[in-house]
Formats: structure tokens, C-alpha cells, sequence
């Protein structure tokens, strides 16, 4: 091959030579843009020397910050020459990623012949592949289009009638190796970290980084008893840290771990047996008749498979996958293979594979599409090793007051080495005390306060059998504003009940049935003991519930069997019989099922051939969704007054399946080539089968609850629309005097207007009256709504939702702002819909049992999964409590974590500036704390109430205003401010009063002698701000300590309660009656002789507190008040409340225009 040289293949555009940023786009993947970096020499020197004068600080600042050591050690360069790229997610986060080279020649594994082969470009510069990994998958640059591309088989880029004619007879050994060099191995690979490494990982965390430097300030302070204490802290911390993680670790480990066997077909028609992680792309492997746990992503050419995929979908239940054939339908003939596009013909890794079954004497076989992280299942993965981030306005606010208080510590560092060398401080204890302070400023307990809620409410979300993955979404959880629900096995029971069947006679519905064993033998009967999916696994009959009710409601029998059943043919193959039972007519026909066009929901049915036994008469028999067989169906057969039967069954919450048939030719080729277009065309109706889906009985009072909290709930649900509409009614999501408006798109003849359309619904739970309340303006309709209702609820399907989303996206706000039913929603279009409210702003919840509710559950800010099963693991969220009554738990949990973390990083707050603004006294009379001071403050005062205030759990019932989401907020400023000012004030006030007293005299610490022979370190100002800094550290505790009506009362935490009790008597006890000798032993403080003064710091102490208690929970909470302070900081609203507010002030009807 020639070989092209690097400058002709970058070319000299000024995009090639650009340094802007490359975009790099996955249909699979979320888009990233990048930078190339090169390595500068100079920049480099110049790093490692600002190393060693930092005396390593400056290395661990780029061991938090890679991105920053990229920025000042590289410079930006063209991606074709660069060492390293600085890559940015769509959340803007930076990652920084090496280049990595492979060199590929004639003399190499991989050839360049072989890379241009497998690869279907030529990519190589200068005999070298260029790639970088990221998020466990390979980026490879190519020169030729200036951009990097994701490394996908090529098996995905192959036409379904190649993939299944050309490439079942396997690799060659050169070609697995080339292939396997390029792809790498198909393993999962989770690696465990040895503790010793985890251990200095964490250790060189920020968080833990500082307390190493407080405990190194601390011991030179000689603060023996306070720095054993916090060390220990410390240490448990870490250690339950470590072990979480590990923990962690090991599970997805195990999750992902295996050595499977597996046998491979080869180009020269032998099989090998290699292990799991030796399969590439395009090995052709072998499912044995046993089942087996895939470990690849392959697509089946031969054979049909009866899989559990609940690693996938979270249900159980066996599905049947069916070959990739040529005769699947004529469109798809020429289609690029795509796994969700063709998933019934597609095994996924991780799956299992229950039982196979043979086509003829072929095995069965399947063709390697995926290998490692690029299977369903290492997507799944990936998304738990890499979840999307979920910012949080209150962390991001928290990061602000760090951000403030660092910039007082930096104040005070000023304050303090001016005091100090004022007063003729040493340099060695001038630089302790001036290091001091920036322990004081930025509280190690900080990060422990903004998580201890989370902790407790884990626990006892794990008591009532909530478990958690992922504990930061639990406050996120607190904040939600609306919650997303499916509707079969979540508002509704899991299985469906037949409630009865109703057959066509002369193109006229018969009177309902209620059983159908007593049906004469006719298609309607056929078609119900043939058009399913069933298996016998293990002895019973195995697959989805409503085709095993369907089946059972006939009384046949179903037998699996080898034998030959084509009309003159000698080829055995094993295929499902049906039979009637024994107590059934003996005289009726068998019929041997010999082709299966497996249910798909995009085309809303599924389908079979059978063959009748002895006669050897050939039909096609189908059911699906009513809609979809009627169009199929010849008109002449669809009954008159169809479509009224049918809404009057799904308009009472009814579910509604359609049965058809259609005679074939008896001849072996005519099944053998028929395509499913052929098959399920002129078809003829046969009837209805009607199913029953209970309300759960926790559906209903659970979604008053929301409601009455103002908490908004939505159905998003595959299931038919007035359906979706009844069983809505029957929960209370629309109630009975609201007004249902069907949003639809316009007919095919018109939708060049982008236009939408609609039809209001008076919903009376129900009963669904239809009738059009429109009118024309201008050539545009203008919905009128009725004004007896109280509330408008927007109801659509997919087809419409993916309609707006196309062409009239500038709607698509308004219609998720008032839709509540979404109906027929594919799973993707699930989790857009999420998406689309998270645009909003709103904080989403989603309720799911799993089944086509992964992306959804991941998307939403809390995802509850009611499933037990492994798809669970995608959820933050999972729940044995097989109802809904999950959801106001959890809601009740995160409103109680969110005003924890709330209360407790305003105590943290004020707790350290109530500890700066006392040590900043003491340093101006030229002293400081003593070790127990320390000790006391630090272990008494304020570790306890960090560990026990959140404690209370959360209220009975939710509050119908949910609790603030932000700290920097008029009403939290205005507090914070307004308890800095009194705490201020009552400092100040403690030091003029005692300055006051006759007895006063002023002490210099350190020259005077002691007292009565004694030792001190504190004098008379500093003693009196000592002993009210301890009263005021137990008002904030009180005053910031979360109550009604998100959490338990105070006296409800008896624990936390015992503990103020305590503390307080003990301040009380050091200011009114102390002991003298021991006062000076414990504090090193001065006795005050007066009484009359302790009790006058007392009453200081109660007006501090009077003060405080009324302003906060009396002056701030009114509403006058809060108005007032929004006219000096107005406050932004979520875009859904502004949106709200302009409908309610705009008195005109809603027209398409702004609809």
C-alpha cells in the first residue's frame, strides 16, 4: 500500500491547521470536544523547579487539577501532532488523555492491509495508529478527515443481508489476531485497587490533605488530647470511606467477572474452543443447546434462542430471538445492522440464554458484533464507572462560603502576623498562630456536615427496603417538583387478566365470551393457541404472562417435539405443537408452529406461521395492537362501529389486543420465503381479546399525596392512550372536573404547516366523552378552553411527541409543561422526555419497574426501580416494595437530608466564626487557646451536634412547599448576616462590660505574674468571651437544627436533645459556679469574683438567644418580610414556574401559534 505522506493528508485548509477544539460525535455517545496539547521543554523545567520550591505543593495541585499541569506544561497544538488531548464532556468537566501510537507494517501483527480491511479507512501516519482511550473505549485519529472516531466493529457497519449470507463461516487465525490486536481483549475489566494504594489515594484528597496540615499546625501547639481525637475521627472516616469504596468495587467486579468457554467456528469448518476474552468482532461462536451466559454482543444467524434478558430490562421474563433472515421483510433486506433496530435477533452480553433451538441439523449460531466495553451490558457498566453528574445548587453555593471564608482566612493570616509581630511574638510561634487561623476558617467538619444527613437517611431508606447507589441524588431526591411514573406494574398490577373475547361473525362483534374453551374451532381460536412466543423450560410453560394467560384460557397443550412436519420434506427440526387438552373435541387439528416474526413494539404485533396437523394446511396468524391489525386487516373484515367498541374498552382502562389470520399456500417454499410484509398484508379480522390491569391500591392515595404536596405527576406509559387516560383518572393524576386536551399531529397531507392539533376530553374518571371544542382564527386553531374546569392536562403519543420534537420544536415546552399523559412512548422517547423537563429545570423524579425504564431511571435526578433485577444497578434507586409508596418515602428522606445539610452548614458557618472571631481576640491581647479549650470546643461543642442533629427523621407528612435548594438566597443572607452582627455585638459587648468592673485590671499575658501562685494563660477579656463563645456555639446548634415541616421536632431526637441538655448545664455550671482550682487546671482562665458579673454574661447569653430565636424563626419566615427582602435581590425562577406565570397572566385562549 502506498504509503500517503503527513502533509498531504492534513492538508493546508485553515481548519486542518486550526487550533480551535475538534468535535467528535457518536450516535451511541454523548459528544466531546477536544484540544491537542505537545510537551514544551522550557514550560517543563520551569514546572519541576516550582515543584521543588513549593516543597511539593505545587505537585499535589496537579494531582487534584491534570487539566491545569496540561495547560502549564504543554503548549496547544494541531491534534495530528499531539502528545496529549484535553478533552470536555458535554457537562463541561476537563479530562486529560495520552496519545498513544501502534505500530502497524508488513512485518507487524496487524498489517497496514489488514487496519484498512477491518477499519474501512486508511488511517495510518508514518506506520503508526494514533488513538486515545477514554471512558473504556478507543479514539483513533484519522488524518484524512482530521478527526478522531470511536472504534466500532465493522459488523455494525454491515447490510443485514451480508451480515447473514456472507459471514457465517467464521475468521481465520491471521485475522483474529489482527483483529483481536486492534479491539483488544472481550473482558470487563474492573480492576480492585490494593488497599495500600486506595489508602494514599485518599489520603492525597483535598479534604484529608488539610486535615493532615491542622494536625501538623495542632501538634505544634502541643494539643495533645484535641489532635489524638480529630486523628482518630479521621481515621474511622477514611476507613469507612475505604471500605464503601472497595465494597463498591467488588461488586462491579463480580458483576462483570467471568471465564466462560466458548466455542468459535472457523473458516476451515472446524469449531475451537477458546476462552470469552480471546473473541473479536466477526468470530462466528456457538450457542450450546444447554443455554449459556453470553459474553459478547452477537447477533443470531441460525437457530432461535429463548433468552432472559433482565440484566437488560429488569423483567424475567423469556424472550425469543429469531434468526437475522434474508426474509424478514423486504425494506430491511438492504438495512445497516443496528442492535436496537434488529434486538430480536440480537443476544446481548450478560444475558442468558435459557434454550436454543435448532433450524434443521445446523447449529445454532451467531455472529460476534460487540466485545468488551462496547457490549450493552459494558455500556451499563460504563454508566455506573462514569454517571452523568447531577449539579446541585446547594454544593455549588456551599463551594462560595468556602470560597468566602478562605479569603477571611486570608485576612486574618494578615490580622494575625501583624499582631503578633507587634507584640514581639518569637518567628517560630509567630508563623503556629498565623497558621492557625486558616485551620479555624475552613472547618475540616464541613464536608461531614454536608453528608451526615445522607448517611442517616440512607439507613433508613435501607430499613424500609430502599437501597441506594448513589447517596448524592438522596437530597436531590428532597427537591423534586415533578415524579415521571409508568403505568403496567407501577400504578398498575403486573399481570394482565382476561376479562373476556369477542370474535366477528358476518362482520359484526358477537357478544362478549368470558372463557374460550367453549370457542368452536376457528381461526379466532387458532390464532389464540398459536400467535405467542411460548417455551417449556424446566418442565412449564415459559414467556410473557399475558401470552401464557392467553394460552392457558384455551385449555390446549403445548409440546415441544423433533419430528418431520413439512409437507414432502426429510428435514427433522424441533418446533412447538399445540394440542387440545384431553377434556377438549380429540377431533380438532394440531398445529405445529414453524415460523415466528417476533413481537416488535415499533410495529405494535407479532407473528406466526403454523401448520395444521394432519392436513398440513399452512396460515399466518397475528395479533397486535387493535389500530395496527385493523389496517392490516381487508377493510371488507373489520367489522362496523369498530372503533367505537374499542374506546369504549381502553376508555375504561381496558387493554385491548386484536386477533387476524390469513390462509397460505401449502407448499414447503411459500413459508420458506415468505417475507413479514408478505405475511401480515390482507389480512382477515377476526375479533378482540380484552384485558383487565387492576389499580394498584397504594396507586391512589400515593398520588393525593403528591398532589396535595404539590409535587406534579406524569404517566409516561407504552400502552394505548385512552387507556393511559382512564387508569390517570382512576389514581387521581386528572380529576374529575379537569379538562383532558389530546395534542395529535396533523393528517399526512398537511403536516407541511408544522402545525399540531386538538381535541379536548371532558374527563370524569370513568367515562371519556369525546367532541371537538375548537375554532378557526386566521387560518389557525384556537383551542377554547371550558370554563368549568378546574385544570388543563395535555395528552399525546409517541408518534406525536417525536413529531413536535422534529418539526415544531419551539412547542415542545409548552406541551411538557402541561402534558400529563404521554402514551405509546418508545423507551428512548422516555428518557428524552425526562430530558426535556430537566431543561425546564425542573428537579425529575422517575418510577419504573424496570422494563424499558433504564435510560429514563438514569436520566431522572432520583430514579426509583421497582425491580429486583440486575437492570436495577442502573437505577439510583431500588425498591422491594413492589408499589409506589416508595416514592413519598424517599421524597420524605431527601426533604429531611436537604434540611439537614441546610442547618448544618449554617451551624458550621457560624460555629467558625464564632471560633474566629474569639481567637481573633485572644491574638489581639496576645494570647491563645489552650489545648482543652481546643479540645472542648472542638470535641464537645461541635462534633457532636454535627454527628446527632440529623438524626430526627424525616415528618410524617410532606410539606406542600418544597425546602430551599440554594444557600445564597435573600432570606439565608439575611440570617447569616443578621447572626454574624449580634454574635459580633455580644463579643464585643462581653469584652467592654468586664473592662467595666471595679475589680478589673488589665493582665500582659506572658510578662505578669500569676495569681495566688498560679498559672495562666487567658486574662480578664479573653476569660469573658471564652465562657459566652461556649453558650453561643449551643444557640446556633439549636437555632440551625431542622424542624417541622420537613423533619421531626427536636424533642423528637432524644439522643441530640440529651446532648444540648448536657453541654448547656456544663457552660452553666463553668460561669456561675466553678471551681476555682479546677477552672484553672482545665482553661487556664481567670476566676471571676463577682457573681453579680457571671450573671450578667448569663442574661448576655439569653438576649443573644431571645434575639436570635425571634428574628429567625419569627421575622424571617413571614411572608411581608421575605417580599421586602426580594425587592433588594430579586430571585430567578425556574424556567417552568416563569413559563407558569406568563399562562396565568395572559387572559387570551392558547392558540397553535404559541402552543
Amino acid at each position: 500500500m502506498a504509503e500517503k505522506s503527513h502533509v498531504d493528508r492534513v492538508g493546508n485548509s485553515s481548519f486542518r491547521r486550526s487550533l480551535e477544539p475538534l468535535l467528535i460525535e457518536d450516535n451511541q455517545l454523548d459528544p466531546i470536544k477536544c484540544w491537542g496539547y505537545c510537551r514544551n521543554a522550557l514550560r517543563t523545567v520551569i514546572t519541576y523547579v516550582l515543584c521543588v520550591l513549593s516543597l511539593g505543593f505545587l505537585v499535589l495541585v496537579f494531582y487534584w487539577k491534570p487539566n491545569w499541569k496540561l495547560k502549564i506544561m504543554y503548549v496547544k497544538c494541531h491534534l495530528s501532532r499531539a502528545d496529549a488531548v484535553l478533552i470536555q464532556d458535554v457537562y463541561q468537566r476537563e479530562h486529560v488523555k495520552f496519545i498513544q501510537g501502534l505500530k502497524v507494517n508488513d512485518e507487524s501483527t496487524v498489517t497496514p492491509k489488514d487496519l484498512e480491511r477491518i477499519l474501512r479507512k486508511d488511517v495510518l501516519i508514518q506506520e503508526e495508529l494514533r488513538f486515545f482511550c477514554y471512558q473504556k473505549l478507543k479514539y483513533i485519529w484519522d488524518a484524512e478527515s482530521c478527526s478522531f472516531f470511536v472504534l466500532r466493529a465493522p459488523e455494525l457497519h454491515t447490510p443485514c443481508e451480508k451480515l447473514y449470507r456472507e459471514l457465517q463461516s467464521g475468521l481465520s487465525i491471521e485475522e483474529v489476531k489482527a483483529r483481536r490486536e486492534i479491539f483488544g481483549l472481550n473482558k470487563l475489566t474492573i480492576a480492585v485497587k490494593p488497599i495500600l494504594v486506595m489508602l494514599v489515594q485518599e489520603v492525597l484528597n483535598p479534604f484529608y490533605a488539610f486535615q493532615v496540615f491542622c494536625v501538623a499546625v495542632w501538634l505544634g501547639f502541643e494539643f495533645w488530647t484535641f489532635t489524638i481525637v480529630i486523628i482518630v475521627m479521621t481515621l474511622i472516616t477514611l476507613g469507612t470511606s475505604l471500605y464503601a469504596v472497595r465494597k463498591q468495587s467488588i461488586t462491579l467486579q463480580e458483576m462483570t467477572e467471568s471465564y466462560l468457554k466458548v466455542e468459535v467456528l472457523r473458516t476451515d469448518g472446524n469449531t475451537v474452543t477458546e476462552m470469552e476474552d480471546q473473541l473479536v468482532p466477526g468470530d462466528v461462536i456457538i450457542i450450546p443447546p444447554t443455554g449459556c451466559i453470553m459474553t459478547c454482543d452477537a447477533v443470531l444467524t441460525n437457530g432461535t434462542c429463548v433468552v432472559n434478558e433482565s440484566m437488560l430490562t429488569g423483567e424475567s421474563v423469556p424472550v425469543t430471538k429469531v434468526p437475522l433472515s434474508s426474509q424478514e421483510s423486504a425494506s430491511e433486506q438492504n438495512d445497516i445492522y443496528s442492535p436496537e433496530r434488529h434486538r430480536c435477533h440480537t443476544l446481548f452480553c450478560g444475558t442468558q440464554v435459557i434454550q436454543t433451538r435448532q433450524s434443521g441439523n445446523d447449529m445454532v449460531k451467531a455472529v460476534v458484533v460487540q466485545t468488551g466495553f462496547s457490549t450493552m451490558k459494558g455500556t451499563l457498566v460504563c454508566s455506573i464507572l462514569f454517571p452523568r453528574p447531577m449539579e446541585f445548587k446547594l454544593y455549588r453555593d456551599a463551594m462560595m462560603f468556602v470560597g468566602a471564608f478562605i479569603a477571611l482566612a486570608c485576612v486574618a493570616v494578615i490580622y494575625s502576623a501583624w499582631v503578633l509581630s507587634n507584640a514581639g511574638t518569637e518567628p517560630g510561634m509567630n508563623v503556629l498562630l498565623t497558621l492557625d487561623v486558616i485551620t479555624i476558617a475552613i472547618n475540616p467538619l464541613l464536608p461531614v456536615a454536608l453528608t451526615i444527613g445522607m448517611l442517616y437517611a440512607q439507613i433508613r431508606l435501607k430499613k424500609q427496603y430502599i437501597f441506594c447507589i448513589s447517596p448524592q441524588r438522596i437530597n436531590l431526591s428532597g427537591a423534586l417538583d415533578v415524579v415521571c411514573f409508568d403505568k403496567t406494574g407501577t400504578l398498575t398490577e403486573d399481570g394482565l387478566d382476561l376479562l373476556g373475547l369477542r370474535s366477528v361473525t358476518e362482520n359484526v362483534f358477537s357478544s362478549m365470551e368470558t372463557t374460550a374453551t367453549s370457542l368452536p374451532q376457528c381461526p379466532f381460536l387458532h390464532t389464540m393457541v398459536t400467535c405467542h412466543s411460548l417455551a417449556i423450560i424446566n418442565g412449564t410453560i415459559q414467556g410473557d404472562p399475558m401470552d401464557v394467560k392467553m394460552f392457558e384460557a384455551t385449555g390446549w397443550t403445548l409440546e415441544e417435539m423433533e419430528g418431520k412436519v413439512d409437507n414432502g420434506s426429510n428435514q427433522r427440526r424441533q418446533v412447538t405443537c399445540v394440542k387440545p387438552s384431553i377434556n377438549l373435541d380429540q377431533h380438532a387439528s394440531e398445529f405445529a408452529i414453524l415460523k415466528q416474526f417476533t413481537f416488535s413494539s415499533a410495529l405494535q404485533r407479532m407473528s406466526v406461521i403454523a401448520q395444521s396437523q394432519p392436513s398440513g394446511e399452512l396460515a399466518g396468524f397475528v395479533k397486535g395492537s387493535p389500530e395496527m391489525i385493523a389496517s392490516l386487516s381487508n377493510p371488507d373484515t373489520v367489522p362496523e362501529g369498530f372503533s367505537t367498541v374499542l374506546d369504549s374498552y381502553t376508555s375504561e382502562g381496558f387493554r385491548v389486543l386484536a386477533l387476524a389470520w390469513k390462509p397460505l399456500a401449502d407448499d414447503i417454499t411459500s413459508y420458506q420465503n415468505i417475507t413479514r410484509d408478505e405475511l401480515e398484508s390482507d389480512l382477515t379480522f377476526l375479533g378482540i381479546l380484552i384485558w383487565q390491569n387492576k389499580l394498584k391500591p397504594e396507586s391512589l392515595p400515593v398520588i393525593n399525596e403528591l398532589q396535595n404536596s404539590n409535587i406534579r405527576t406524569i404517566m409516561v406509559t407504552g400502552d394505548n392512550i385512552l387507556t393511559a387516560i382512564s387508569v390517570a383518572g382512576q389514581c387521581g393524576m386528572v380529576s374529575a372536573n379537569d379538562t383532558v386536551i389530546q395534542v395529535y399531529m396533523p393528517p399526512v397531507d398537511v403536516t407541511s404547516k408544522d402545525q399540531l392539533e386538538y381535541k379536548t376530553i371532558i374527563q370524569n374518571i370513568a367515562n371519556v366523552n369525546d367532541g371537538m371544542a375548537t375554532s378557526k382564527e386566521d387560518g389557525q386553531e384556537t383551542l377554547m378552553w371550558p370554563t368549568s374546569s378546574t385544570q388543563e392536562h395535555y395528552v399525546l403519543d409517541g408518534k406525536t411527541f417525536a413529531y413536535i420534537q422534529d418539526r415544531c420544536p419551539q412547542k415542545l415546552p409548552t406541551i411538557v409543561l402541561k402534558g400529563t399523559i404521554f402514551a405509546r412512548m418508545a423507551p428512548n422517547q422516555k428518557q428524552e422526555l425526562i430530558e426535556s423537563l430537566q431543561e425546564l429545570e425542573y428537579c425529575v423524579g422517575m418510577c419504573g419497574d424496570g422494563a424499558n425504564d433504564c435510560g429514563a431511571l438514569k436520566t431522572a435526578h432520583a430514579g426509583i426501580s421497582l425491580s429486583e433485577a440486575e437492570a436495577s444497578v442502573a437505577s439510583p434507586f431500588t425498591s422491594k416494595i413492589p408499589n409506589i409508596t416508595c416514592v413519598p418515602i424517599l421524597i420524605k428522606e431527601g426533604r429531611s437530608a436537604l434540611v439537614t445539610s441546610f442547618g448544618l452548614f449554617k451551624y458550621i458557618a457560624m460555629y467558625t466564626y464564632t471560633l474566629f472571631t474569639t481567637v481573633c481576640i485572644f491574638k489581639w491581647f496576645g494570647t491563645y487557646g489552650t489545648n482543652n479549650m481546643a479540645t472542648f470546643v472542638g470535641v464537645g461543642l461541635g462534633t457532636p451536634a454535627v454527628l446527632l442533629m440529623g438524626r430526627s427523621g424525616p415528618h410524617d407528612k410532606i410539606a406542600d412547599t418544597k425546602p430551599p435548594t440554594r444557600l445564597i438566597r435573600a432570606p439565608t443572607m439575611f440570617s447569616m448576616i443578621f447572626h454574624v452582627s449580634i454574635l459580633t455585638i455580644t463579643q464585643a459587648a462581653a469584652v467592654f462590660m468586664v473592662r467595666g468592673e471595679t475589680w478589673y485590671t488589665y493582665i500582659n499575658v506572658g510578662t505578669d505574674e500569676g495569681v495566688s501562685g498560679g498559672n495562666f494563660y487567658q486574662n480578664w477579656e479573653t476569660t469573658a468571651v471564652f465562657l459566652l463563645a461556649n453558650f453561643q456555639y449551643i444557640i446556633y446548634c439549636v437555632l440551625f437544627t431542622p424542624g417541622r415541616p420537613y423533619q421531626k421536632p427536636i424533642w423528637k431526637n432524644p439522643l441530640y436533645l440529651i446532648y444540648l441538655v448536657i453541654m448547656t448545664c456544663a457552660c452553666s455550671f463553668w460561669l456561675l459556679a466553678p471551681l476555682e482550682k479546677l477552672e484553672d487546671y482545665l482553661w487556664g482562665i481567670q476566676h471571676i469574683p463577682e457573681f453579680k458579673f457571671r450573671v450578667m454574661l448569663f442574661l448576655l447569653f439569653l438576649a443573644n438567644a431571645v434575639v436570635s430565636f425571634v428574628v429567625e424563626f419569627l421575622v424571617i419566615p413571614r411572608k411581608t418580610f421575605q417580599k421586602f427582602l426580594r425587592c433588594w435581590r430579586k430571585e430567578s425562577l425556574p424556567k417552568f414556574e416563569t413559563m407558569r406565570l406568563d399562562m396565568q397572566m395572559s387572559s387570551k385562549p392558547v392558540s397553535d401559534s404559541v402552543v
